[in-house]
């Protein structure tokens, strides 16, 4: 799959922010979650860099969802970020 150069930016500063440690807002941690096999194609990271990208990707949803835990019931996501990633293969 071909991406756009819009996409392909994006996902560039994604994979910047999390190879910096840097907090991802919600549209870098979409940008990853979509793009993953772009990962190595596209942007040409090395299978131990993707990963990097997606534990990190992992961890900041896991971050999000704690923030999330103090608001009220009815404002909370539906789902744990283990159970949104699990499917992916991501570490539990």
């Amino acid at each position: 799959m071909s991406l756009s150069k819009s996409q392909i930016d994006k996902l560039s500063v994604a994979v910047g922010k999390s190879f910096g440690k840097c907090h991802l807002n919600a549209e870098d941690i979409n940008a990853i979650k979509s793009c993953e096999d772009e990962l190595i194609s596209e942007l040409g990271l090395t299978l131990d860099q993707a990963r990097q990208v997606k534990l990190w990707c992992q961890m900041e949803c896991q971050r999000d969802w704690a923030q999330n835990i103090y608001l009220p019931k009815d404002q909370r996501p539906l789902k744990s970020p283990y159970a949104m990633h699990s499917d992916k293969g991501y570490r539990t």
